[in-house]
């Protein structure tokens, strides 16, 4: 749905946005998909982007065997139809994707999967419970952006 120019509210009806070529890979999608017969981008944490001259519309599902990963399709125009659905952040769920000043893409990470790549390198405490994040800049494959592994904040 469109936003209002202040961004206080809603600006119009909303638009139902269809998946032109779904998934149906169950290996690929949250159990909450299956009802709906694997039509869904993902099943939460909904994000878009334009890239390229294309849109992608982005949502958090889990891929085989446990991640929790972002998936995005694309599209020409905002509302849809998307297609060409596929894993683009390994275990990039519950972050951002985005594009910095110097038009380097970037994506913010949970990373609250046991095969989050930076898990394995970071050293918590028993007794200090706290979140950390990792940031992903993914590389060009194809046309497409594709996420891999990458220097943390420390760039």
């Amino acid at each position: 749905v469109r936003l209002k120019p202040d961004l206080s509210g809603y600006d119009g009806e909303w638009t139902p946005i269809t998946l032109e070529t779904p998934d149906p890979d169950p290996l690929h999608h949250n159990k909450k998909c299956v009802h709906r017969g694997f039509k869904d981008i993902g099943f939460e944490g909904a994000t878009m982007f334009k890239h390229d001259g294309k849109y992608y519309l982005g949502a958090v599902d889990r891929f085989h065997p446990n991640r929790y990963s972002f998936a995005l399709a694309t599209s020409d125009k905002p509302f849809g139809p998307y297609r060409d659905r596929y894993e683009s952040v390994p275990c990039g769920g519950g972050g951002n994707i985005f594009k910095d000043k110097e038009g380097r893409w970037w994506c913010t990470i949970f990373g609250n999967d046991d095969e989050a790549p930076f898990r394995a390198r970071m050293r918590r405490p028993a007794v200090r419970t706290e979140m950390r994040r990792a940031v992903w800049r993914p590389s060009s494959a194809g046309g497409r952006s594709r996420a891999s592994p990458g220097p943390t904040a420390q760039e």
